[in-house]
């Protein structure tokens, strides 16, 4: 097989596109499962791994004998090469976002790993768009745990005291309120408390869940100024509120 030649300076940094296909692919995930993928999950993830390599190693081939016959064709010689060896560097100029943006949704119940994967997530997403504001900001404490429980007195940062006079502070210096509330299977009091508050504030509200939601109430319907069906819907809607 023949071998490649040393790179010369191109156009597009890849760094970043991988970056941005692994988001579109985590997020796909989460929508697909309801859930980022986690450890201990019931699957063998070295068997999901080969079987993924078998595929990859397969579509590898097929381009390089698509490449040796479109060369053929253009009557190129395959040059020989070198290692790799010179770095990607890319420059972010992503201009700082002025918007501030307050991501809701039930955490109770959940693991330490879906939530943060989620705020992780959603950061990622909307970065350069907006500043984003989370109630698991400086709550790495909680790492450890499987589940969330609803109160946590024995830390300074999440005692009831500090989680609701926090969380309600950060939702009125937001601009713009998501609530995510698809897929829930018990109603989240500390989500509705954080709409009311956005609501009472004027801050511009978006929700998403569906018509058969345990959250589809009046009250929750009246504090959103938006209501979506989906999460995708919702996230679309936001990248096109901040342009």
């Amino acid at each position: 097989m023949n071998k490649n030649s040393n790179p010369k300076r191109g156009g597009r940094a890849v760094l970043p596109l991988v970056v941005s296909d692994l988001i579109e692919r985590a997020n796909e995930g989460f929508e697909k499962y309801g859930c980022p993928l986690e450890t201990n999950n019931g699957r063998s993830a070295l068997l999901d791994a080969y079987e993924e390599a078998q595929d990859l190693t397969m579509y590898l081939r097929q381009r390089l004998e698509e490449e040796k016959s479109e060369m053929k064709a253009n009557r190129a010689e395959v040059p020989t090469a070198n290692a790799y060896s010179v770095p990607v560097t890319f420059e972010n100029t992503q201009p700082t976002p002025t918007m501030r943006l307050y991501l809701a949704r039930p955490i109770t119940g959940c693991s330490y790993g879906g939530v943060a994967s989620y705020y992780a997530l959603m950061k990622a997403q909307l970065e350069g768009q907006f500043r984003v504001l989370s109630p698991m900001t400086a709550k790495g404490f909680l790492r450890t745990e499987k589940r969330f429980k609803a109160e946590y007195n024995d830390h300074p940062v999440s005692t009831n005291h500090a989680i609701i006079e926090r969380d309600r502070w950060m939702v009125k210096r937001a601009d713009v309120l998501y609530a995510n509330l698809v897929g829930s299977q018990d109603v989240s009091i500390g989500t509705v408390m954080e709409l009311a508050w956005g609501h009472d504030n004027g801050i511009h509200t978006i929700i998403a869940m569906e018509k058969d939601n345990p959250h589809y109430h009046a009250f929750v319907l009246e504090a959103g100024d938006i209501v979506f069906e989906s999460h995708e819907e919702a996230l679309a809607y936001l990248k096109e509120l901040a342009r």
